[in-house]
């Protein structure tokens, strides 16, 4: 197994690529899950209201 620097890092940036991919679609995915726990809550209400307001 002989791999040359040219054929190993267009691997090498997709395994990168694919990896931060992954990592924004968690972190999205998370804050998408937490926002609903957050806006929940009395005080975020609160404060929306007074946005509103």
């Amino acid at each position: 197994m002989q791999l040359k620097d040219k054929s190993s890092s267009p691997w090498l940036i997709a395994i990168w690529i694919g990896g931060i991919a992954l990592g924004v679609a968690v972190g999205i995915a998370t804050a998408s899950l937490l926002m609903p726990d957050d806006s929940t809550l009395p005080r975020d209400q609160s404060l929306a209201s007074r946005f509103q307001k």
